[in-house]
């Protein structure tokens, strides 16, 4: 067939009237086929949100218990999803799951010393600061003079006076 051909056979299909009531029909033999016989009504009204749903529906999968519907969306995540599919395959070796546990938390006495050393060293930042003039503001003075030729002022505050003495 070519192109031409198919091109003008997907057209037709595509334009071809069909009715409201034929696809209401169709839409009912699908729901059918697709629910099945119901194995239970808790599996029936279980809400499959997370993975945690998911894994639990493991071992009735396992016994071949899941509606089809169920069944496909169940086989449809664990493709997609690779920590159920992880716990299928367990599942199914029979091997148990590892549980992974976080480290301990530091005991309060070591957070204590911590938060001690911690205060110290800051201490010591503060304290070295201080006593070297490090914070703005903390010495009056501002320059050091070593040569002038002429006349030298000294101000401080709101006063200036003139100096006797001659630079070299």
């Amino acid at each position: 067939m070519k192109d031409r051909e198919f091109d003008h056979l997907l057209s037709a299909i595509r334009n071809e009237p069909v009715d409201d009531k034929v696809v209401a029909q169709a839409g009912e033999r699908v729901w059918k086929s697709m629910a099945g016989a119901p194995v239970s009504a808790e599996l029936d009204s279980h809400m499959l949100r997370s993975c945690e749903d998911f894994k639990q529906l493991i071992p009735t999968h396992l016994r071949n218990q899941l509606t089809p519907a169920r069944s496909l969306l169940f086989e449809d995540h664990v493709h997609a999803c690779v920590a159920c599919r992880r716990a299928l395959q367990l599942a199914r070796d029979g091997a148990p799951q590892r549980v992974w546990q976080l480290a301990r938390k530091p005991s309060f006495a070591v957070w204590r010393w911590g938060m001690a050393a911690a205060t110290l060293a800051f201490g010591i930042v503060v304290g070295f600061a201080l006593t070297n003039g490090l914070f703005p503001g903390q010495h009056s003075v501002r320059a050091t003079v070593q040569t002038v030729e002429g006349s030298l002022y000294d101000v401080s505050g709101s006063e200036t006076r003139l100096r006797n003495q001659r630079w070299r």
